[in-house]
């Protein structure tokens, strides 16, 4: 059975054999969560990430994690919350699907998710938290050699609403 566990860490440190990361379409640093992950990993990542071509929202690719705690990282191109009317929440659950297939597909043990839209995406972070724990539970019958799953917080609010979906 799979651990998950909610941290409020910076996740650029934690070592994981994956980090998960919300990308823009075309794999560019971005901004908020995205950018810190890219400054931590160093200049190799931007010149892996061109090699990939472009990344649709709701599906993943790999990288190396570079200089980063963790071995790999994968990127997922998150939709923005435009008051979820226009395909939003299923998009968003397909890339925690589209990670835990990437995760899987490596064979790792640990996985490690920053809160893929509640940022610069502008998710609710009840929203996001909701179709993030479901979407990943879900994946994760299918991955079950993923022992160890974090979400990794920044707010205490996107704290307080991963706990409460686990612990009820």
């Amino acid at each position: 059975m799979t651990n998950i566990t909610v941290l409020v860490k910076d996740i650029t440190t934690l070592p994981v054999d994956v980090i998960v990361t919300p990308s823009n379409t075309a794999l560019v640093n971005g901004g908020g969560i995205n950018a810190d992950i890219h400054q931590a990993a160093g200049p190799q990542l931007i010149v892996e990430c061109q090699k990939l071509n472009d990344c649709p929202v709701g599906e993943a690719k790999t990288t190396s994690g570079h200089q980063l705690a963790s071995e790999h990282l994968i990127h997922t191109t998150v939709p923005f919350w435009f008051g979820g009317c226009d395909n939003e929440p299923e998009q968003l659950s397909e890339c925690y699907r589209a990670a835990v297939e990437e995760a899987h597909k490596l064979g790792v043990k640990s996985i490690a998710f920053s809160s893929l839209a509640s940022g610069i995406a502008q998710f609710p972070a009840s929203i996001a938290a909701e179709i993030a724990v479901s979407a990943v539970k879900q994946a994760l019958a299918d991955a079950t050699e993923i022992e160890q799953v974090f979400f990794v917080c920044t707010t205490s609010e996107d704290v307080a609403c991963y706990n409460d979906l686990l612990l009820n």
